[in-house]
């Protein structure tokens, strides 16, 4: 999804292992992507170490189909208000309430996907 993402917001897709970040855009933001597989009606959680990236793009896949349900685009700072305290993933964004947070992407990052395959 990290690519799709890229190729979505025409970034550059940064090495694997880069700290807090995995997109880098033409301006200079970073975007971390957050993805999960469920099953229908399964809402959890996305962790994140830190806060050092400019917006999180946080996407929730259909475990049977591998479809894109949702994708919410967050800045720092709205991850920052949504994400709760937590003793080994230090802060949790929930699902339901990133799902209706932040700027719906779900077309863009669902036509980037498709372009993939």
């Amino acid at each position: 999804m990290e690519r799709a993402v890229a190729d979505a917001y025409a970034g550059e897709l940064l090495k694997q292992g880069a700290k807090s970040s995995d997109v880098k855009l033409p301006d200079g933001r970073r975007i971390q992507v957050k993805t999960r597989s469920l099953p229908p009606g399964d809402q959890r959680h996305w962790a994140f170490k830190d806060l050092d990236f400019d917006m999180a793009v946080v996407i929730r896949l259909d475990r049977e189909t591998f479809g894109v349900d949702w994708a919410r685009e967050l800045t720092r700072e709205e991850v920052a208000a949504l994400a709760r305290p937590h003793e080994t993933d230090r802060l949790r964004l929930r699902m339901a309430s990133a799902r209706s947070a932040g700027k719906d992407v779900t077309d863009m990052v669902r036509a980037a996907y498709a372009a993939l395959q």
